[in-house]
């Protein structure tokens, strides 16, 4: 099983909790710390996971810490801060769509997790981007999407394929508390490491975004991870490539949108359309107020920035193929 993260999904939801578990890496040399993975290996007690629900975090604690020589460590979430200038000066609801989207199956994100051995906290994870599968059953009639999806693909126990076309990043290294009882909660702790996330802007438009120094903190529950924040840092490049061209051709077809308030396409249009011909372009984007939003806040090295990102979620067991 190379994929461990959709693995885990498999796994908590099909009766991957006795077959794959991963095998345990390798000392270091010197005898400290296990040596980094560039590839899980379940064989038993494995378990695999989709993330069922996210939006953008409103929890100021929840944003990816700044420098720590600062007196007061500042958490940054600059994507929300470009969620909510672009909710309030055009209505695009990125939260309202965002849930919608994410219920529908039409955004797979696909986690594997293997727990510890013994009384042992090191634990290792995997993470893919699925296959989109509408409603989980193909149809694309997005007003049943929620309750289909929430009992079939969300329900705990469906197969889902990793996106053949994207590849595999190296697993999370992590922390997973022991267990006091059969049932108790148990915290999870992964990262910082590289994590590829698929969001949807609309139903037709979405971006795969790569996410550096990721860090992933939630609550493991029986089948479930509950209280999940995925934070970090969107390379600049990252963001010029995927996020502000599709925000332009976004913004170019709420313009052009005859159903759309008269004074809200005023608004776009004074924001965004420098040239006034109804085409907003990347280049017009980026000269535009939301530049400095789009711009990176935080040192991803010395000679790489990028935007910070955080984002809630909650993930349900599932089978994942890989």
């Amino acid at each position: 099983m190379k994929n461990c993260w959709a693995g885990m999904i498999a796994s908590l939801l099909a009766g991957c909790w006795g077959s794959p578990v991963a095998q345990a890496p390798a000392p270091a040399p010197d005898g400290g710390a296990a040596a980094p993975l560039t590839e899980l290996s379940c064989s038993h007690d494995c378990r695999d996971f989709v993330i069922a629900s996210l939006r953008f975090s409103d929890q100021p604690d929840h944003g990816v810490p700044g420098p720590q020589s600062a007196p007061f460590p500042r958490y940054h979430n600059q994507r929300v801060d470009i969620v909510r200038a672009l909710d309030q000066l055009v209505g695009l609801g990125f939260q309202a769509q965002l849930a919608r989207n994410m219920a529908s199956g039409a955004s797979l994100n696909l986690l594997r997790l293997q727990l510890p051995e013994g009384t042992q906290s090191l634990t290792w994870a995997q993470s893919w981007v699925g296959t989109p599968v509408v409603c989980c059953e193909g149809s694309p009639n997005m007003e049943r999407c929620g309750v289909r999806s929430s009992a079939w693909c969300f329900g705990g126990s469906f197969t889902f394929e990793v996106e053949p076309s994207l590849l595999t990043l190296a697993p999370l290294r992590g922390s997973l508390s022991p267990a006091v009882t059969a049932h108790a909660p148990r915290d999870l702790a992964l990262g910082p490491g590289a994590v590829r996330l698929r969001v949807p802007l609309t139903a037709d438009r979405q971006v795969t975004l790569l996410v550096k120094r990721a860090e992933i903190r939630a609550r493991l529950v029986d089948t479930r991870l509950e209280g999940g924040v995925l934070r970090g840092l969107v390379p600049v490049s990252e963001v010029e490539a995927t996020i502000v061209p599709a925000l332009a051709e976004l913004l170019s077809a709420r313009l052009n949108d005859q159903t759309v308030e008269a004074n809200l396409r005023m608004a776009i249009s004074k924001a965004f359309d420098a040239d006034g011909n109804g085409d907003i372009t990347p280049a017009e984007l980026k000269g535009s107020a939301a530049a400095g939003y789009l711009a990176g806040d935080l040192d991803i090295s010395a000679d790489e920035k990028g935007v910070s990102l955080a984002l809630d979620f909650e993930a349900v067991g599932a089978r994942i193929l890989y």
